[in-house]
This record gives structure tokens, C-alpha cells and sequence, in this order.
């Protein structure tokens, strides 16, 4: 390795040289080792630390390409978090394009100290969702981290409805005995006792078969303003026909228990601009100067970045619950048979 280093101190295509120094670099990380641990000439010594410098400028510098910045993100991965932590710390700001503070996250992922779960959980709220995504793939990469990530569910200071049921499983077996008691516990208590009981007795109903023709009348009554089916309807939630299997129950415990997992992108937000003004709805849209909301009947608003005051994410569904109160169960089986037929 310090042979190499030292060739590419004398490389004269120095554009080539940050690509090269991150394979290096890499490699070394993931064998416990840093640049420190080679020895060079004061020579390589120099150019390293130009590089280096190099990928900080880089990183945080807002006017170039987001390609750009995540491969200097990447490189400062190398080093120690001592070193590069402050600079990858504050590009998880959510003013940040979301590339970058997914190249972030990215990064993060690949030290262990426990100081990053603390860094990744004190911006929970305002995570977009394929931020959010990453910030959870990060958090149970590590069982520290995945201990302080469910601690924070416990605590109430971050939501767990977007862990998938796969994830959820695995918590639940997990080989850590912290991480177990908590994942049961909270998975235990993310439905109340009254909400499994409503499900159980709409499921025992809709086992029995419905009425597809009767479903579609209950969908446009009650479900079209924010869900397809067939081609009928506002594709602000998932399609109602778009289930991979033909699960009823499943079905029916979603419609039923809406929060109990959801997924990122059908999460809703809420944003106050600096007027005071507060926009609620799912993040349909992004660029590096607005937020877009979408709403019921496929209504939006568009809030300029540096118009908003606050973003968070609310942990939940924007689907409510208490269709039970709306949807009988003779009518959520015909509903459930209109969706099947679909599938």
C-alpha cells in the first residue's frame, strides 16, 4: 500500500487520484487500519493531506454536483470519526440535498462508535423518506446502535412504524438480549388490545367471501380520494390491488391499523413556512429548493426550502384510523373482494 501512495504522489492526472486513494482507503478500513498505519514519504504525506483537505471543501460546498460531494463524503470515511465525524455529522442537515445526507448516513455506517446513533436519532423527525429509509438500515446495522434506536421507540422520541415485518422478525431473534426484550415489547404494544380486537372480528367476516361489485361502491365512497384501484381513484397511498400476495387479512389489518407499519414514502409531514403557515401531507416531491406535499385528490403544495421554519415527520400514516366507523364489516368484505379480484 505505501508503494502504491507513493506512485500516486507522482500521478500527474490528479483528478484520477481521489478514486484510487478511496479503494485504498477502504481497504484499510476494513482491515482496522488508517492512513496512519502505512508508512509513506513526506512526499505521499503531502498529498494525502491535500486530498484530504480536498474532500472537506468538497463535501459541504453546496455549488457542486451531489456526485461529487458523495465521493468526497465517502473518502473522509477513511478516516478516523475523530477526524472526519464533525464535517459527515453536519451534511445530515435536512437542508442538505438528500443524496448527500444519504451519502452521509452511508458513511456513518462504516464506524462503530456509539456517538453516531446519537447523530442520526437527533434529526429523526426531519428525515425525508428515502433519508429515513437509510437512517433505519444504518441504526440496525449495529447492535449499539439498534439498542439506542429502540430505546429512542421506547422513550417515544422516534416512531417504529416503518420497520418492515421482515426486520421486525429478526429483532424479535435477535442475539442480543437487550434488543430482544425491547423489540418485544414495543412490537407488542404498537396495537392496542381494542384496535386487535376490531381487526380479529372484521377478519372473521371477511373470511367468508364478498361482493366486488357492492367493493367498488365502499372504495369511491370512502377510499378513491387518496387510493387507486383499476384505474379509479388518487394515487397519494398504495394501490389497494398492488398487494404482492392474496392475503385478506393482511388487507384488512392495514385499512384497520394504518400506523401499524408504514411505509416512508406514505408517511406524513408537516411543515411550517416562516410565515407561520402549516402544510401537512406525504413528500411526493423533491428538489435542492422545494418540498412538494401531497394530499387527498391529489391536491399539493410546494414550499420553497428557504421558506420553511420546520419539516417533521409525524411517524404515522396520513390514512387515519377508525374506518371501522365508516366501513361495516359486511362492506369491508365486498372492499376486500374488490381488491383481490385486482391482484
Amino acid at each position: 500500500v505505501a508503494a502504491v501512495l507513493n506512485l500516486l504522489s507522482e500521478v500527474e492526472d490528479a483528478a484520477r487520484v481521489p478514486s484510487l486513494l478511496l479503494s485504498l482507503g477502504t481497504a484499510l478500513r476494513e482491515r482496522g487500519l488508517a492512513w496512519s498505519d502505512v508508512a509513506v514519504s513526506p512526499n505521499t504525506s503531502s498529498m494525502l493531506a491535500g486530498h484530504v483537505q480536498r474532500a472537506r471543501e468538497t463535501a459541504i460546498d453546496g455549488s457542486l454536483a451531489d456526485a461529487d460531494r458523495a465521493q468526497a463524503i465517502q473518502l473522509l470515511a477513511c478516516l478516523p470519526l475523530s477526524d472526519s465525524g464533525p464535517t459527515i455529522k453536519s451534511l445530515l442537515d435536512s437542508r442538505q440535498p438528500e443524496s448527500v445526507q444519504v451519502a452521509a448516513l452511508t458513511a456513518l455506517a462504516a464506524f462503530q462508535e456509539p456517538v453516531v446513533a446519537e447523530w442520526i436519532l437527533a434529526g429523526w423527525d426531519q428525515q425525508s423518506p428515502p433519508v429515513r429509509r437509510t437512517a433505519i438500515s444504518t441504526l440496525l446495522s449495529r447492535p449499539q446502535w439498534t439498542l439506542a434506536f429502540l430505546q429512542a421507540a421506547a422513550d417515544e422520541d422516534v416512531g417504529i412504524a416503518q420497520i418492515d415485518s421482515t426486520r421486525r422478525s429478526l429483532l424479535l431473534k435477535d442475539d442480543h438480549a437487550g434488543v430482544r426484550a425491547l423489540a418485544g415489547t414495543l412490537f407488542e404494544e404498537s396495537t392496542s388490545a381494542e384496535r386487535r380486537q376490531i381487526i380479529a372480528s372484521y377478519q372473521r367476516v371477511v373470511a367468508d367471501g364478498g361482493n366486488s361489485t357492492a367493493g367498488l361502491a365502499v372504495f369511491r365512497r370512502e377510499c378513491r380520494g387518496c387510493h387507486r384501484i383499476a384505474g379509479d381513484g388518487f394515487a397519494v397511498g398504495p394501490d389497494l390491488a398492488s398487494s404482492p400476495s392474496r392475503d385478506s387479512a393482511a388487507l384488512v389489518t392495514h385499512i384497520l391499523d394504518p400506523n401499524r407499519y408504514v411505509l416512508p414514502n406514505f408517511e406524513s409531514y408537516v411543515v411550517v413556512d416562516i410565515s407561520g403557515r402549516v402544510f401537512t401531507g406525504m413528500i411526493s416531491a423533491q428538489t435542492a429548493t422545494s418540498i412538494t406535499l401531497q394530499r387527498t385528490e391529489g391536491q399539493s403544495d410546494t414550499i420553497l426550502r428557504t421558506n420553511i421554519e420546520e419539516l417533521s415527520g409525524s411517524g404515522k400514516s396520513l390514512m387515519p384510523e377508525g374506518f371501522e366507523k365508516k366501513i361495516s364489516a359486511a362492506e369491508m368484505t365486498d372492499l376486500v373482494a374488490l381488491s383481490l379480484i385486482h391482484i
